[in-house]
């Protein structure tokens, strides 16, 4: 960028963290073989460029380039995973982002449309048991909100079997446990594995 080791070091200090002008030279001679964030993100800042183009160079565009010890992907993968853009995900880990999502979206669905099932079982339960209590215009208006219900539960019920049979298809676990915090991580291509213990 044109900048003296000096000048650069002053700039970051103007930028209110100062990246030593020895640090600097120790990085450009190859003595220095690491950087903290703090100071990657200064000196990135001061010379107006991306920090992750100072650690994964764009213009190398497929060449590999190690991210981890013995973990060698083309450098624009690099640049997605570090950047956290999940379609790199499934390359690197192994993990069906996209798919993942699908199906916690599915079951989670299916948990909502289950607790709306229950909460009209139970409403219905209640008109039920006051109906032979009830005469003339006010059994007949709580047959009909009954029937609405039925009606209603009838379509919860239908969605209900397709989710189920679409999650069943895909091997989602369909107890209690299906999900946890580390269930993206669990998720590897069509199969979502449910951790042994119930997520609290």
């Amino acid at each position: 960028m044109g900048y003296s080791v000096r000048e650069l070091s002053e700039r970051t200090e103007r930028f209110g963290h100062l990246v030593p002008r020895q640090a600097i030279v120790n990085l450009e001679a190859g003595r220095k073989a690491s950087l903290g964030v703090d100071d990657l993100f200064m000196l990135a800042h001061a010379l107006a460029m991306n920090p992750l183009h100072a650690v994964y160079d764009p213009m190398a565009q497929g060449a590999p380039v190690e991210v981890l010890p013995n973990l060698n992907v083309p450098t624009w993968e690099a640049l997605e995973w570090a950047s956290v853009r999940d379609s790199v995900l499934d390359t690197i880990y192994g993990i069906d982002i996209d798919g993942a999502k699908h199906i916690v979206k599915m079951r989670s669905r299916l948990d909502a449309v289950r607790e709306r099932i229950a909460g009209q079982e139970e409403r219905l339960g209640e008109y039920q048991a006051r109906f032979t209590e009830l005469d003339g215009d006010a059994q007949e208006t709580t047959r009909q909100l009954m029937d609405g219900l039925r009606t209603g539960l009838d379509a919860m019920r239908s969605e209900e079997a397709s989710l189920v049979h679409v999650l069943e298809r895909l091997a989602v676990q369909m107890n209690d446990s299906w999900f946890s915090s580390s269930a993206v991580r669990n998720y590897t291509k069509k199969v979502w594995f449910a951790d042994d213990e119930p997520s609290s």
